[in-house]
């Protein structure tokens, strides 16, 4: 069984090799920065409320992002984490949620030096379609959907909002690591280098420990 969670600051490539991951093990990704910028495109309650912490650069509370995972874990037995647990309390949510029938196997922290995160961000947009996160040096097509339209999103309009919610990650990351590492489930995963060069290195992480 394959239970995995990718945590890492935004721009650190979870993204990307989760669903690279997913790929190659045919299991699904639940990807909570999606599930929320899918809410926010369609301008639901949720999505409002949502949007109300991501454009301020702060974390969604946990009472919000309950209320989409939990088909996903009844449906699945298998799975890749995008994005979660960022807090001592997610963490215990989820323990909680999956019980002894479906405990994390691996929690994988994406380490990346901070300017190299400010880089990714401030050249990252979204595909205003589907909101798939897309490259905007090396990519004129959504790869989802075939969309050309493109916007930036809230969170990565400024520096400055960029650098507050990569230094609330840091301040989150240390208690989930104690948290996982008594358990023996966390590895701190180098994420620097090119695309194919990670996947060489996750996919060997991940085949010796599940």
């Amino acid at each position: 069984m394959k239970r995995i969670a990718f945590i890492g600051p935004p721009g650190s490539g979870k993204g990307t090799q989760s669903e690279i991951i997913s790929d190659l093990f045919d299991i699904n990704v639940f990807s909570i920065g999606l599930a929320l910028r899918r809410e926010i495109e369609k301008k639901t309650d949720l999505g409002f409320k949502a949007q109300e912490y991501i454009s301020k650069g702060e974390l969604v509370p946990m009472d919000i992002l309950k209320c989409f995972f939990k088909d996903f874990f009844k449906e699945n037995e298998e799975f890749i984490v995008d994005g979660l647990p960022r807090t001592v309390d997610q963490a215990k949510f989820l323990q909680t949620f999956f019980k002894n029938n479906m405990p994390l196997e691996m929690v994988i922290e994406f380490v990346v030096p901070e300017e190299s995160v400010v880089g990714r961000l401030s050249k990252r947009i979204v595909c205003s379609k589907c909101g798939s996160l897309i490259s905007c040096v090396n990519e004129k097509i959504c790869s989802e959907c075939g969309s050309v339209e493109f916007e930036k999103r809230q969170d990565d309009l400024s520096e400055q909002a960029i650098r507050k919610r990569i230094s609330i990650f840091g301040e989150e990351i240390k208690e989930i690591r104690e948290f996982y590492k008594k358990s023996g489930v966390f590895y701190s995963f180098d994420a620097s280098g090119d695309v194919l060069e990670i996947k060489s290195r996750l996919i060997e992480l991940i085949q010796k420990n599940t």
